[in-house]
């Protein structure tokens, strides 16, 4: 999964390398992904989707160099083993730089006091 999405913000950004930022990464898997909270919240407000049929699907958001967020990306995962939302295996990731500043403050200590301890410190993925 963190390959699939490293690939997402490789072709996103066209050629970045989220190595380059040290981020760390929040995963979370086995998401109901019926919920409207889920839905209205993460989904609606990714801004690209890729699809194939109705067996997988990922939508993501990805911060730009250029916009001074290079190295964030939020990408769900979802495939849908009985063709349904909510049923198969759904992942949440989010990798988080630490060299990324946004107004003054580290992107991924903010993260830390939102979220938690990342599930993969940065450094740790190759």
């Amino acid at each position: 999964m963190i390959k699939f999405t490293k690939a997402l913000y490789w072709f996103e950004t066209g050629g970045d390398i989220l190595e380059t930022y040290r981020p760390g990464w929040w995963i979370f898997q086995d998401i109901d992904t019926s919920k409207q909270n889920y839905i209205e919240k993460l989904i609606k407000g990714t801004q690209s989707t890729v699809q194939w049929d109705d067996r997988f699907i990922a939508n993501y958001i990805v911060g730009r160099p250029e916009n001074a967020a290079g190295g964030f990306i939020s990408s769900s995962l979802h495939f849908y083993t009985e063709r349904k939302v909510g049923k198969g295996a759904n992942w949440q990731l989010i990798a988080v730089p630490t060299t990324t500043i946004h107004e003054g403050n580290s992107l991924f200590e903010h993260c830390v006091k939102v979220m938690g301890d990342p599930t993969i410190e940065p450094n740790m993925v190759q």
